[in-house]
C-alpha cells in the first residue's frame, strides 16, 4: 500500500526529528504527568514512534515516564524499549518483560512487505537493559510503581494488548503492597488511556487479535472510579509514517527512530495511530 506524502506530514516529521535530536541532547526532567506505557513493541514500528514521542515529552517536562511494560513475548522487545529510552538520555526508565520469553522475530505474513526492527534496535543501539530475562515482570513493575505513587497521580497508557493489565487486576496483596491489583489501580491511577477498539463499532487487532480474553477481563473488572479514554483504530487510520519520500529526503542523522522505520521498509506506509493518541492526550493535558 502506498500513499502520497502530505506536505503537512513532511513538516511534522521534520519538526519531530529536530525536536527528538534536541531533546536527546538536553534532557530536562520537570514535573510532568506521571505515566506508565504498556506496549506491544515487536512487529508494527508505530510503537517506536510512540515511545519516541513519549521520551521527547519526558525530556521537555510534559511527561514523567515511570515505566514501560512489554506485552509481547519476544526477548527483543524489552531491550529495544530500553535502547529507545537510553537513546534519549532516559536509560533509568525501568522496562518490564512479559513471560515466557521467546526467540521470535517478526515476520510479515500479512502483506509480505515489512521488515523486522526490534532485534536490530536491541542489538545495534545501546540500552541499559540488554537481556530481557533480567527485567521484572510487568505485574512486579506495575505494583512497585503504583505503590510508590501519590494517590490518583498516574496515567496508564495502553498501546497494545491488555494482557499485562488483566494480570495486574488479578494480582493479590504481597510484600510490595497490602492492596490487590484492582485496589492499587483505583487508588493510584487517575486515567487509563487505551489504543484499542473501533468506534462506534468494529473489530480491531489490539482488542481481538491476540488476547481477547484479557480485553474482556479488563473492560469488565476495571475500577469504575477510574476514568477510561478509548483511542480507536479509526483515529490513526489517516496518519501515515515511514513513507519512502520521507526516508529519501531525510539527511544522515544519528537517529534510532529513523533507523527503525528504515529497517521495517522504505516502501511501506505504516500507521502511527498510537503516537497520535499520545500526542492528542498530552495536548489535552497542557
Amino acid at each position: 500500500m502506498r500513499a502520497r506524502t502530505p506536505t503537512a506530514f513532511l513538516l511534522f516529521s521534520s519538526s519531530l526529528l529536530s525536536l527528538t535530536a534536541a531533546a536527546a541532547a538536553k534532557p530536562s526532567r520537570g514535573g510532568g504527568q506521571p505515566i506508565i506505557i504498556d506496549t506491544d513493541l515487536f512487529g508494527d514500528v508505530d510503537d517506536v514512534g510512540a515511545l519516541t514521542i513519549a521520551n521527547v515529552l519526558h525530556n521537555c517536562g510534559l511527561a514523567d515516564i515511570k515505566g514501560i511494560a512489554i506485552n509481547t513475548h519476544s526477548k527483543y522487545g524489552a531491550p529495544a524499549a530500553s535502547a529507545i529510552c537510553t537513546h534519549f538520555g532516559n536509560g533509568d526508565v525501568p522496562v518490564a518483560a512479559i513471560r515466557p520469553l521467546t526467540d521470535e522475530t517478526f515476520f510479515d505474513d500479512w502483506e509480505y512487505v515489512r521488515g523486522e526492527y526490534a532485534s536490530k534496535v536491541a542489538y545495534n543501539w545501546p540500552g541499559t537493559l540488554t537481556n530481557a530475562s533480567l527485567a521484572p515482570t510487568p505485574v512486579e513493575l506495575y505494583r512497585k510503581v503504583l505503590a510508590a505513587a501519590s494517590n490518583k497521580s498516574l496515567h496508564l497508557i495502553s498501546i497494545g494488548f491488555l494482557t499485562n493489565i488483566a494480570d495486574l487486576l488479578r494480582s493479590n496483596a504481597d510484600h510490595i503492597s497490602p492492596l490487590g491489583g484492582r485496589e492499587l489501580l483505583a487508588a493510584k491511577v487517575s486515567e487509563l488511556i487505551i489504543m484499542g477498539g473501533r468506534y462506534p463499532s468494529g473489530w480491531e487487532y489490539n482488542f481481538g487479535g491476540t488476547d481477547p480474553n484479557s480485553t474482556a477481563y479488563v473492560l469488565d473488572h476495571w475500577p469504575r472510579t477510574v476514568a477510561v479514554t478509548f483511542s480507536g483504530g479509526e483515529l490513526g487510520g489517516s496518519i501515515y509514517s515511514g513513507q519512502r519520500p520521507l526516508m529519501e529526503q531525510t539527511p544522515s542523522v544519528d537517529s534510532l527512530t529513523v533507523s527503525a522505520y528504515q529497517w521495517v521498509s522504505t516502501f511501506h506506509v505504516s500507521h502511527l495511530n498510537v503516537a497520535a493518541g499520545i500526542i492528542s492526550k498530552f495536548r489535552r493535558l497542557h
